[in-house]
């Protein structure tokens, strides 16, 4: 067992060391752990971010499954694939020749903040007006999502994966996290949590 475990982790590690000789695509390994948010590695799951190549990590996971590869995650930078002591020499290049062949099809680009590839950083933390307890019990409404800024959240809005809340009961809507909800949506994120999945309204604390 140890054999096999040692030998997929290091069929991994070749893995991501190839990937990133692709021109548009980035593997991230242990030598980034220890940055901010990063405190450790699975080194059997291997993460690849495609917006170099101007796509989203849902757009690479479609291409992906048509050519039979199944990710384990995609989000909307990234795909996540895992390995198991079961896969070895022929599944990496399997995957790899997925991969050259996507980045083939897709020239490399420059992703600038606000382009159409280029994918927004989460929005600042929300300013709180209530409590999430008193903002659950209080008197909600629907409204349409481009007038809720200022407006306090009534529900939870997310996208999985993560997982993790853009908006919670209480918090206050501000035009970035419209902004970044609305880029969400435009490339195919999954919404939970929110009433009207379509985030063209959001449930706000009535007023008055």
């Amino acid at each position: 067992g140890a054999e096999r475990l040692a030998a997929a982790i290091q069929c991994a590690h070749d893995l991501r060391c190839r990937i990133n000789e692709l021109t548009g695509l980035w593997a991230f390994g242990a030598e980034h752990m220890g940055a901010p948010g990063m405190a450790a590695l699975d080194p059997l799951k291997i993460t690849v971010q495609v917006t170099g190549l101007g796509l989203s990590g849902f757009a690479a996971e479609e291409e992906l499954r048509r050519k039979n590869i199944a990710c384990e995650l995609a989000d909307a930078r990234n795909v996540l694939f895992l390995l198991s002591y079961a896969d070895g020499e022929r599944e990496a290049e399997l995957l790899l020749a997925a991969l050259q062949s996507m980045a083939q099809r897709n020239a490399p680009v420059c992703t600038s903040r606000g382009s159409e590839t280029a994918f927004l950083g989460l929005p600042p933390l929300p300013q709180t007006a209530l409590s999430p307890r008193d903002a659950y019990f209080a008197r909600s409404e629907c409204i349409a999502a481009e007038s809720a800024a200022g407006r306090t959240a009534a529900e939870t809005i997310m996208f999985y994966p993560p997982g993790i809340p853009v908006l919670a009961p209480g918090d206050v809507i501000d035009q970035e996290t419209l902004r970044y909800l609305r880029a969400m949506r435009a490339v195919g994120a999954h919404v939970v949590g929110a009433a009207d999945m379509s985030l063209r309204t959001v449930t706000v604390i009535a007023e008055g």
